[in-house]
């Protein structure tokens, strides 16, 4: 039997209603599952299932509220093989459950790739071991490293394939003890180094760190002797680990590479990051595409033709997008926007290096400047401990009053997920980003933007160096370093000039040099040519 490749990561969004992922790392593992399917390519995908999934996002006071609730994620999967994993001296059985995804059809076939995902919530487990997997992120983590990294690797050997010889992908560290598994069966570094793979992602989060008295524990004898040679001297680091079993490393942008190099040496390649056109274009583009740039859906790159298409006939499918938009704002805010006036919208998730309040940096001056003439939408959770993160949203959201007492339509939108995404960076009409340089590894939102002919309003950081034309493709922010007040002087000055003209031209760019490059159809191939 030839062996498909195997895709680890903690994280997958494949649906909104399957609450299997928190944000971007989880959006692009499914995105990337979903553009294999369309390519026809052997893969698997494995990652974890939190019945309790990351969590449900409420505002009560002008502050984030997080609800753990039964998602009834599994009801949506298939059951698959269970396997066992030893934990703290105990036998811990992991469970799975499938999701197929299927391709679009090519040449009249539909390629399957199933993910798998993994679960400890089983009835043979202890209470204690039933909830390693309950939350995505939360509680037991290196619990949940060891059930993804060795769990992953047995449940390869129940599906009929060797684990010794399977190539392996760890989309982030959390996977890395797959290594050691693969590590346990060959003996030989050099052979696992020939089958692994490791995309690393932010600079600033996802490198989980472990005391060693702590792993030994964990792992029950699956440490080797030169551990530290692998994983790092003092402490057990997972993105280390991960990087010292690959034979390829790489970053997810051109401009996270040049940082990536400063740690990890020369030899980290990149392949920027993408979104599945289909999944994220609204459908009201859908119509407008299938009707003037047939065969856009199996081969995105038809997109660089937008050029052809009456930009009459573009502004019409974004007005339509837009009104979707401003009706689900008015349900479930009470807030009607005006389709007249450009919305300007920050979604996404939120840590401290994305700064989400660097637009309310002087509040007289924006005022002035959005009055009449901009709309806001604010949306995106914090992790549950990050209360650094979770006073930004509470800033944002006295703000976002602030200014719609002042008359400016202005709205913070609770429990932001991919349904909610597809929707704003389709009916938006400017997506603004303004992460601090260099800390943003790509960000995949504004490729969602693109698709729907939103531009991009950005710092200079993660993807957007790449795809970045002003006036073009969108509108850069500051320069090449990041400063506080210089960088929201430079946002006040653009959302001075930016004119409703400008949105439809700049938005067709987007979609013609944008659009048609950032897909992961195009990353995909990119992985099998460079990486796999």
């Amino acid at each position: 039997m030839n062996n498909p490749l195997i895709y680890t990561s903690m994280e997958f969004g494949l649906r909104d209603d399957i609450h299997t992922y928190s944000g971007g790392l989880g959006v692009l593992a499914g995105d990337a599952m979903k553009s294999a399917s369309d390519l026809g390519y052997d893969m698997i995908g494995i990652g974890m299932l939190p019945d309790l999934g990351y969590f449900d996002q409420r505002i009560v006071d002008g502050q984030q509220v997080e609800d753990f609730v039964p998602c009834g994620s599994r009801e949506k999967l298939v059951e698959g093989p269970s396997v066992k994993v030893r934990l703290r001296g105990n036998d811990i059985t992991v469970s799975s459950r499938r999701y197929d995804v299927k391709g679009q059809e090519r040449q009249g076939k539909v390629c399957v790739v199933p993910v798998y995902f993994l679960s400890t919530n089983n009835e043979q487990n202890t209470s204690e071991g039933r909830m390693i997997t309950s939350k995505l992120y939360s509680g037991d983590r290196l619990g949940q490293e060891v059930v993804l990294g060795i769990g992953s690797m047995r449940l390869v050997e129940a599906l009929g394939y060797d684990p010794a010889t399977v190539h392996v992908h760890m989309n982030e560290g959390h996977s890395a003890f797959a290594v050691l598994e693969k590590l346990r069966r060959t003996g030989n570094i050099e052979k696992v180094r020939e089958t692994s793979t490791f995309t690393t992602h932010s600079l600033v989060a996802g490198h989980d760190v472990w005391d060693y008295g702590d792993a030994r524990h964990a792992l029950d004898g699956l440490l080797p002797a030169n551990i530290q040679e692998l994983a790092g001297h003092s402490h057990l680091n997972m993105t280390t680990l991960a990087h010292g079993g690959s034979r390829i490393m790489n970053a997810v942008s051109k401009r996270h590479r040049q940082e990536a190099k400063r740690y990890y040496g020369d030899d980290v390649l990149s392949v920027t990051n993408g979104v599945h056109p289909y999944t994220w274009t609204s459908p009201e583009f859908q119509a407008l595409y299938d009707a003037e740039l047939p065969g856009w859906r199996l081969d995105p790159s038809v997109l660089s033709g937008t050029s052809r298409i009456d930009k009459a006939k573009v502004a019409a499918a974004h007005r339509a997008a837009k009104q979707r938009v401003i009706d689900y704002v008015y349900d479930i805010s009470g807030v009607r926007f005006d389709i007249d006036v450009p919305v300007l919208t920050w979604a996404r998730r939120v840590v401290p290096y994305k700064r989400q309040t660097l637009l309310f940096r002087d509040m007289k001056r924006l005022k002035s400047i959005l009055k009449g003439r901009w709309q806001v939408i604010y949306a995106g959770k914090a992790h549950p401990y990050y209360d650094e993160a979770k006073e930004m949203i509470a800033t944002s959201i006295k703000c976002l009053a602030e200014l719609k007492g002042a008359g400016i339509n202005a709205v913070y939108l609770e429990n932001y997920g991919m349904e909610m995404c597809s929707m704003l960076t389709a009916g938006s009409d400017v997506w603004l980003n303004t992460p601090m340089i260099p800390l943003e590894a790509s960000g995949t939102s504004g490729m969602c933007a693109a698709l729907n002919g939103v531009p991009h309003l950005s710092t200079q950081d993660g993807w957007w160096p790449e795809g970045y034309e002003e006036g073009v493709t969108g509108w850069a922010i500051g320069g090449s370093e990041s400063d506080d007040e210089r960088d929201a002087d430079n946002l006040y000055h653009k959302l001075e000039t930016i004119s409703n003209s400008d949105i439809v031209g700049v938005g067709c760019g987007a979609i013609k040099k944008n659009g048609c490059v950032f897909t992961t159809e195009r990353m995909d191939k990119e992985y099998a040519a460079n990486v796999w």
